[in-house]
């Protein structure tokens, strides 16, 4: 055998024993008696789940519906958008009157089998110092105040 084979032979089975080094797995972290460790760890592994837990968020509430007098109504964002998503329901037709430009009224109702009359009390409490919501024989008007 010659000193070239030699080398060349030693050289291939340390590669393959690197190699399979680099395979083997680390080893398992000792448990901690830690207390703060221990909820650290729990609350890492519960985030890691979290995506899947929020996929609802993206879900779009279900369409305004009324019987009775009852309104069944979700709803997160501007107040004349929710006005105008309840104008088919509730035949009130919308309208809007103050200064320009006018900047969303933000407003948040989550209404199940509850009278129009509360509903629409509930969103001129929301509105607070920003706008009046007036109920009109012809409907309903949101009067933007002047600043």
């Amino acid at each position: 055998m010659t000193h070239f084979s030699r080398t060349l032979g030693a050289g291939a089975v340390a590669a393959a024993l690197l190699a399979l080094g680099g395979c083997a797995t680390p080893p398992a972290p000792p448990a901690s008696s830690d207390p703060v460790a221990v909820q650290l760890d729990r609350l890492f592994q519960k985030s890691a789940n979290q995506a899947a837990f929020t996929g609802s968020a993206d879900a779009k509430a279900p369409a305004p519906r009324m019987a009775d007098g009852k309104l069944w109504v979700t709803w997160r964002g501007d107040a004349n958008d929710l006005l105008k998503n309840l104008e088919p329901v509730t035949g009130q037709k919308v309208s809007v009157t103050g200064p320009t430009p006018r900047l969303p009224l933000y407003v948040q109702v989550h209404a199940l089998g509850v009278p129009v009359d509360e509903v629409m009390r509930d969103i001129g409490y929301q509105l607070g110092q920003r706008a009046d919501l007036v109920l009109l024989p012809s409907g309903v008007e949101i009067r933007y105040r002047a600043f």
